[in-house]
């Protein structure tokens, strides 16, 4: 089974023994923002996802080749510059621009 975003962040945030209020308050974000990424109610930023990286002491390409093309369509909408096709999102995480297969 493929872990969401959400799940990975939850994981890797008990695993450091970290509340989440405590990684709210180190990323500046409210607990109840937090909750709703991990439960993957709310798509992160990008910003958010580097910033959850770092406080987390993870990679941060790890978290980004997590986001799904349903996330993509969320971070187009903020990003539409950055993400406009599904060959940018191929590139975003890394794969074949020509990348057919399945992203989950």
């Amino acid at each position: 089974m493929t872990e969401t975003l959400g799940e990975i962040i939850r994981e890797k945030r008990s695993e450091k023994k970290i509340s989440l209020r405590k990684l709210a308050e180190i990323l500046d974000i409210s607990p109840a923002y937090l909750c709703q990424i991990e439960k993957n109610v709310v798509v992160p930023t990008i910003e958010r996802i580097h910033d959850i990286a770092k406080a987390l002491d993870v990679n941060v390409d790890m978290l980004l080749s997590i986001v799904t093309p349903v996330d993509l369509v969320e971070l187009s909408k903020k990003y539409p510059a950055f993400i406009t096709t599904i060959k940018d999102y191929n590139r975003f995480c890394g794969l074949p621009e020509n990348y057919e297969g399945d992203y989950s």
